[in-house]
């Protein structure tokens, strides 16, 4: 009877430390956004949720700071991608490219 008790504890911790683990996983996105000032910019964007939607209010949530400047106010997001993915345009590529991470 030990033996079946300490396996059912074994799993059941076993089980609540994958789930733990699943949940705290980000997923990572970059994005492609113009501020307030109209400067079209890539950012990288964490999202508790696998998905596009999420990355876009997270943007909005989070807005965006360049070196040395105070923080931008996000007005659009043109698309969010996981941060794996190119982008299609060639001119967000190229932004992507000098975008420092």
């Amino acid at each position: 009877m030990n033996i079946k008790l300490l396996t059912l504890i074994a799993t059941i911790f076993i089980m609540t430390a994958f789930s733990i683990s699943a949940k705290s996983k980000l997923s990572e996105y970059k994005c492609h956004v113009l501020t307030e000032d109209k400067i079209e910019a890539v950012i990288d964007v964490s999202s508790k949720v696998n998905s596009t939607v999420a990355a876009e209010k997270a943007v909005f949530k989070k807005g965006y700071k360049l070196p040395q400047n105070k923080k931008k106010v996000i007005k659009e997001v043109f698309q969010c991608i996981p941060s794996n993915i190119e982008f299609s345009t060639s001119s967000v590529r190229t932004l992507d490219e000098y975008t420092l991470r």
